[in-house]
């Protein structure tokens, strides 16, 4: 296996890792997951990964005001209908 395949193959093994909520012990279970879409999408069509998005920043304090274009989330929303 070359190593731009391999590092391909890591790389969504990954991701299918974190995406079940990164269970211990289960490596080869999503090596072989991702070997295997890799291989039904052809050698020379990955997909390049996906870009990282940070959102650490878009985490409010509890009780911190919302800020101009701050949405209300849904929970906080239908408190405050029934408040009136």
């Amino acid at each position: 296996m070359d190593e731009q395949k391999e590092h391909l193959i890591r790389q969504r093994a990954y991701r299918l890792w974190q995406d079940a909520g990164a269970p211990e012990g289960r490596a080869d279970e999503y090596w072989h997951r991702a070997e295997a879409q890799f291989n039904a999408e052809g050698e020379g069509e990955a997909a390049p990964p996906e870009p990282v998005v940070e959102q650490s920043g878009k985490r409010r304090a509890a009780g911190a005001p919302l800020e101009e274009g701050d949405t209300l989330p849904p929970a906080e929303a239908t408190r405050e209908k029934r408040r009136g």
